[in-house]
């Protein structure tokens, strides 16, 4: 997950998505010495972004996010590594099949949605949990 609004971000806040985006890491890269520039980061990352996180499924206890695409192409930025505070996990939308054609090294450019897995640690449960309390 990448802080995509610095100034909406606040980790200690009750509603800990606020500010947050989730977004597929490409690459992270260094500019080469010559072309840094004071006061800007060193080290950089290269993303695919996800939407915002629309509907909360009540039954899942998860949010859905789905690509991000900016007239029909999708949504890439480089952002600070320094943005990128953690790990997160989607899990596809199946749906009542699965596609035989979905791989586990192309899902994320395969599906069409997918859902915010917050059953992958205790901490992420008890972030995304406290997080739907207050909306």
């Amino acid at each position: 997950m990448i802080i995509s609004i610095p100034f909406y971000y606040c980790q200690n806040s009750a509603y800990f998505l606020k500010g947050l985006r989730v977004a597929q890491v490409k690459v992270i890269f260094a500019l080469p010495h010559q072309l840094s520039i004071a006061d800007h980061p060193q080290y950089l990352a290269y993303i695919e972004w996800f939407t915002p996180f629309q509907s909360f499924h009540p039954v899942l206890g998860m949010y859905s996010v789905s690509r991000s695409t900016q007239n029909h192409r999708q949504n890439i930025e480089v952002v600070s590594l320094s943005q990128i505070i953690r790990s997160c996990h989607l899990l596809p939308k199946f749906g009542t099949l699965v596609n035989k054609t979905w791989h586990s090294d192309t899902i994320l450019d395969d599906a069409p949605g997918f859902y915010l897995n917050v059953w992958l640690d205790l901490f992420t449960f008890f972030l995304l949990q406290c997080s739907q309390m207050i909306i």
